[in-house]
């Protein structure tokens, strides 16, 4: 699956522009995707097995399922934004630069924890709402 995703990514970026800051974005894209996928695969949120019921065995009923899976959406976010900057806004270099000012002043880490709240606060809000989806037997797989 990351060959795959990695293949396609480096044909997108290609596609639109014969650049290195859209190949960087779609290498980033597909790097940044695999704590996803491994994340997902370690640790899922519904994890059946044919001697047990489902309910004995669901990782996204614990009380800690949640609260991680919240701070890995956020971290999720930030790499994805990062590949869009390189990618599309200010390059490699531009986000050397930006990251450097973000991460070496107090308004740049009282910015980065106010992201990082506001971020962590609207995932949650998505869990739920997909939750509620999930109680109405609406499963969108996404």
């Amino acid at each position: 699956m990351a060959a795959a995703t990695l293949l396609v990514f480096t044909f997108v970026a290609l596609w639109h522009d014969l650049s290195f800051k859209l190949l960087a974005w779609g290498w980033l894209v597909s790097l940044f995707l695999l704590p996803e996928i491994a994340a997902r695969a370690t640790i899922p949120y519904e994890k059946a097995s044919q001697e047990q019921d489902i309910t004995d065995n669901q990782y996204g009923h614990e009380r800690w399922y949640r609260p991680l899976a919240g701070i890995g959406g956020v971290a999720n976010l930030f790499l994805l934004m990062t590949a869009n900057l390189v990618g599309f806004v200010l390059g490699v270099d531009g986000v050397r630069h930006l990251l450097t000012e973000l991460t070496t002043s107090y308004s740049g880490w009282t910015f980065l924890l106010f992201a990082c709240v506001c971020l962590y606060i609207a995932i949650q809000v998505m869990f739920e709402y997909r939750e509620e989806e999930r109680r109405r037997g609406i499963d969108r797989k996404c």
